[in-house]
């Protein structure tokens, strides 16, 4: 844990609610068959006033720091969340998760009801809730049937 007023930026590692929202977000590429992607988190520097965490999987990790002090779960989710999408596309060529029923990347956002969700903003369709984050495996097999919960960048082809 790092403790903001201490002085001291070396990380003993991920808060309970941290591990909570890595566990959410894993949960969700599990659904999606990225059960080879094993997240983790890593510390990248220790320089700065604060220590600079990323999330991590086989041997790489994402570009951005994540909110280490965040004390809101949902918030927190989000903000792993976004990290491990936007690293899998720079890092891994995967656009995940993708909505089934639009073929656009889901992304990850704090609804109305202040609830982690996959929200799906395809322009020209209304604006709709994918699933809550940690929740991709209960979407309906209806949904599940007609797409793919992640793509390639190779299979989006050119813009």
């Amino acid at each position: 844990m790092y403790f903001p007023d201490s002085g001291e930026t070396s990380w003993a590692g991920p808060t309970p609610l941290l591990e909570q929202a890595l566990s959410l977000v894993q949960a969700d590429l599990d659904a999606a068959g990225l059960t080879a992607l094993r997240l983790s988190f890593a510390q990248a520097d220790s320089n700065g006033p604060e220590p600079i965490i990323n999330v991590q999987w086989r041997g790489t990790w994402t570009s951005d720091s994540i909110e280490i002090s965040e004390s809101n779960l949902d918030t927190a989710v989000v903000d792993v969340a976004a990290h491990v999408t936007q690293g899998l596309i720079e890092l891994e060529g995967i656009y995940w998760p993708t909505c089934p029923l639009h073929g656009k990347r889901a992304k990850p956002a704090v609804d109305h009801r202040r609830q982690a969700t996959w929200s799906c903003d395809k322009r020209g369709v209304t604006p709709h809730q994918l699933a809550l984050i940690g929740k991709l495996h209960e979407l309906p097999k209806k949904i599940r049937s007609k797409g793919p919960l992640w793509r390639s960048l190779a299979d989006l082809g050119s813009p």
